[in-house]
């Protein structure tokens, strides 16, 4: 083999390997921005989530202090009703008896 021959094959083996290398050094920075990409999208997924949790613990709470409030409010509608049946009651009695409580107008 003539010494043009050997370096024109060493010239090209020097190619393909380069070339390999060059194949290899983009794949790798192909792999390095996917992998950048989803650890951006996986971060932002997690702030959402954060996000939304943090609106349904408001909302939650809202409606439980709305819920407390309608509870109170019931409550006194029915305290109400039973002590105007209870003084309802009492006139009644009296009144069997023959007898008048004195009532207060406000």
């Amino acid at each position: 083999m003539s010494l043009a021959n050997q370096a024109e094959i060493n010239f090209i083996k020097r190619l393909k390997a380069e070339s390999l290398l060059i194949n290899q050094s983009k794949m790798t920075r192909r792999n390095k921005e996917a992998a950048l990409v989803s650890q951006w999208q996986d971060d932002a997924i997690r702030v959402a989530w954060k996000s939304d949790m943090k609106r349904s613990k408001e909302t939650m709470r809202y409606e439980l202090v709305a819920a407390n409030i309608e509870l109170m409010n019931r409550r006194r509608q029915e305290l109400k009703q039973l002590l105007d049946q209870d003084a309802e009651k009492y006139r009644q009695e009296l009144a069997s008896m023959g007898l008048t409580a004195h009532m207060d107008r406000i």
